[in-house]
């Protein structure tokens, strides 16, 4: 009874603290406990790595006498509790550790109480990102999306998760992994590129996923998240912000705002190294913190489309994400309403004149028409004349009105130009009583 007794607690110290595993992670930091017998006094704990089965002694304490630690920036000794911590850990760090005790009694063999201990390094990398390539024209080929891990620890394999709809219906779902390893931290890079085939009628999301760590779910066919192919609408003389799409974890490594024909025109940008020559630097700014460019002092010569692309530092294959702008000007005021031949309620007619000046884009001239004036009047009849200016691009645009003006009525009515609406009006009383007819136009009661 007394042997298996022995056996079972010999058993136990051999799984507990004898040989164990310990997971750390990068920059984090551990504590190993050495098998020990606290009721007996210390003569000495040695804490020893190994390096290509050679013993590389790290940290210790002794009873009497000091040790000269070949670790003591990371490494410290609690030679009460017999505990060894360890920090600002890193991949190189993963391996096997022993520690050793030996104890002042009770040992006149020299045997030591020896404890291995297994280092498993992982790294918290951040959630994988997706970027889009090629979608602008959905229906009619494929979709390339791209899921990037960084910092990764151990190497795993990026999964895809693609809804059934898509497996069946799509042409193709193939993917091809790509792994670095950083020869200095040791973590990996990974990407994994798909190609997906897009049918306008499917709108589905995917995710990917690295170690249990998953992406957001983004629409595979359809620009992630209005970012990838938006539209902005300034105003002249106003200014606008263009975010660009881009992984705000990542390290960049340039970014670079085109435009003109086929983005042919460089007009700003950032590089990590180098400095750019900003060909429109008077009304433009790049932000590279925020990955945000600014525009300002806005033309109508200013509409089309830009582009921003952002390269990343760790990119594994060179590919960069590209953001696509349509930037839609616009410009309204106020119209104004002018009345002509209104002398003579009851005897004609009344020339009403809706002007409106600097509009961007050309806009009908609408005008308001009490249903009375539709309903009573022998005439409702406009011309609408459109001149643009060949500096500024912007429209003037004027619409005249014939009303019939029987004296008992004295309707108002407004006109309007992109939502925007004049004053109402009388139609054949003069505005504001300035032309009212009669005694009280003479100065008589």
């Amino acid at each position: 009874m007394k042997t298996l007794f022995i056996l079972l607690g010999f058993s136990f110290f051999a799984k507990g603290f004898t040989d164990y595993t310990v997971t750390g992670v990068v920059k984090g930091s551990v504590k190993f406990i050495c098998d020990s017998d606290k009721q007996r006094e210390l003569k000495y704990l040695s804490f020893q790595g190994s390096n290509d089965f050679e013993i590389v002694f790290l940290n210790g304490w002794h009873s009497s006498k000091p040790i000269k630690h070949t670790r003591p920036e990371t490494t410290s000794v609690n030679h009460t509790e017999r505990t060894i911590s360890m920090w600002d850990l890193k991949v190189s760090d993963e391996g096997k550790y022993k520690c050793i005790i030996s104890y002042l009694k009770d040992s006149s063999d020299g045997t030591t109480e020896h404890t291995i201990i297994n280092l498993k390094m992982t790294a918290n990398h951040s959630a994988p990102t997706i970027t889009h390539r090629n979608c602008e024209k959905v229906g009619e080929g494929y979709c390339t999306l791209t899921c990037t891990a960084i910092g990764v620890f151990p190497v795993s394999k990026i999964a895809w998760d693609v809804p059934l709809v898509l497996e069946q219906r799509w042409t193709e779902v193939n993917h091809s992994d790509t792994v670095v390893q950083d020869i200095n931290t040791l973590l990996y890079n990974i990407s994994s590129t798909a190609n997906f085939s897009c049918p306008a009628e499917l709108q589905q999301n995917t995710s990917c996923s690295v170690g249990g760590v998953s992406s957001v779910k983004t629409p595979v066919c359809q620009q992630h998240n209005g970012f990838t192919d938006y539209t902005v609408t300034g105003v002249v003389k106003g200014s606008v912000e263009f975010i660009c799409h881009s992984g705000k974890q990542r390290e960049l490594k340039y970014l670079s705002f085109q435009g003109g024909k086929d983005f042919k025109i460089f007009l700003n940008g950032w590089h990590s190294s180098k400095s750019f020559k900003p060909t429109r630097p008077e009304t433009t700014s790049v932000n590279h913190t925020e990955r945000t460019i600014s525009m300002w002092d806005l033309e109508v010569s200013d509409e089309g489309r830009y582009t921003c692309i952002i390269s990343y530092k760790d990119s594994l294959d060179g590919t960069t994400e590209d953001t696509i702008i349509h930037l839609k000007m616009t410009a309204n005021s106020a119209p104004t309403i002018t009345h002509r031949n209104c002398e003579k309620v009851g005897e004609g007619y009344c020339t009403l004149t809706c002007t409106a000046i600097g509009v961007f884009p050309v806009s009908k001239i609408a005008w308001d028409v009490p249903l009375v004036l539709e309903q009573r009047w022998t005439e409702v009849n406009h011309s609408d004349t459109v001149v643009q200016d060949i500096n500024t691009l912007l429209y003037n645009i004027s619409s005249t009105a014939n009303f019939s003006c029987p004296g008992e009525l004295q309707q108002n009515t407004s006109c309007s130009v992109g939502g925007v609406s004049s004053v109402k009006t009388p139609v054949c009383q003069q505005h504001n009583g300035k032309y009212n007819l009669g005694k009280r136009a003479n100065g008589l009661s």
